[in-house]
């Protein structure tokens, strides 16, 4: 048996033998990745609202944020500092490549002399299978093949309107990652490599943490909306209470509530 199937199969390991072993610790992260987005695509399996168009609540936007918050302790396993925007995101890269395998999966469908039918995909894209059990195979491959607006299927659109704007356009993921900086017309940049990287850091850091205070911004209005008119008042009171201290600098990790209120 080969070091991998041995490693593979003993979850008994010991730190000290993982730390020492290159090999074991690179094994150990694949492991532990896999773990991960074999628990996330799961519970994204079982949230329908989130991917079936015929559920009765795939157009209430209130139950679908609260779903996608409900993935939200799985990505904080791995980085403690995530947000809606990133569950978004790992959505939309699973989706996105779901479809390319999936226009290669239905490509490779044969028929054999007997009208059999078969595909000769390889197995060995686990997150394609684990997720076609459930976003099945719904391509129109006359229309579709060629050219797949993954946008039309990315199934986010029905979650904006004008108060409740929680999830933003995929293309604006990719802008994100591709940040591009205005060129002079007369004077050449003389920027070094390192400080056109700090740049590029700079305004991308700003983007994503513009991002999040929408998110977080968006989440207070939806639960605004779910409460009736007088506890919406009270809540407004209180909320912009604690922002004036805020700007005031006056809040710790130890303000509550009651401090706020009489203050």
């Amino acid at each position: 048996m080969s070091m991998e199937h041995q490693f593979l199969d003993n979850d008994n390991k010991t730190n000290s033998d993982t730390e020492n072993n290159p090999k074991l610790l690179s094994l150990a992260n694949i492991k532990a990745l896999k773990l991960f987005d074999t628990e996330f695509i799961e519970k994204y399996g079982s949230l329908p609202v989130l991917w079936d168009r015929e559920h009765s609540d795939y157009n209430n936007k209130y139950i679908r944020y609260e779903a996608l918050e409900q993935l939200l302790p799985i990505l904080r396993k791995q980085e403690p500092k995530v947000t809606i925007y990133h569950v978004r995101r790992k959505i939309n890269t699973l989706r996105s490549n779901y479809r390319k395998e999936l226009k290669k999966y239905l490509l490779s469908k044969r028929v054999r002399s007997d009208g059999v039918e078969y595909y000769t995909y390889p197995e060995r894209n686990w997150k394609f299978f684990a997720l076609k059990r459930f976003l099945g195979s719904d391509i129109d491959l006359n229309n579709k093949l060629e050219e797949c607006n993954y946008d039309e299927e990315i199934e986010f659109e029905n979650f904006q309107d004008e108060s409740c704007d929680v999830l933003e356009d995929e293309n604006e993921s990719v802008h994100e990652a591709n940040v591009n900086f205005p060129k002079g017309n007369s004077t050449p940049s003389t920027d070094t490599p390192q400080l056109k990287r700090v740049k590029r850091e700079s305004i991308t850091i700003d983007e994503v943490n513009d991002v999040e205070l929408k998110a977080v911004a968006t989440n207070v209005v939806c639960k605004l909306k779910r409460m009736n008119e007088e506890q919406r008042c009270q809540a407004e009171l209180l909320i912009n209470k604690v922002l004036y201290h805020g700007l005031k600098g006056n809040l710790t990790s130890d303000t509550d509530l009651a401090e706020v209120e009489h203050r």
